[in-house]
């Protein structure tokens, strides 16, 4: 996976609305944070709250897709400004 994580900008995790995610942080997420690369999450509760702490990337609630697009545009202007 590392190749993979080399060439994207940003790495993405997406949970759906779910009490039993709100007490999970996936393990893609550490996998992300270890590549050092922004975390976009899409996810609410201890997953997102660990991106946040770690100041790692972006989140918005889990199933925001207006959130998310947002992330993505705000993403998309940075990278364009450092070229």
């Amino acid at each position: 996976m590392p190749k993979y994580f080399d060439r994207a900008d940003a790495l993405l995790v997406t949970l759906t609305k779910d009490e039993l995610f709100k007490i999970t942080v996936p393990a893609k997420v550490q996998s992300y944070m270890a590549a050092g690369k922004p975390v976009i999450g899409c996810i609410s509760g201890e997953g997102k709250e660990l991106i946040e702490e770690a100041n790692c990337g972006f989140t918005c609630e889990a199933e925001d897709y207006k959130g998310l697009s947002e992330i993505a545009l705000k993403i998309d202007k940075m990278n364009k400004s450092e070229l």
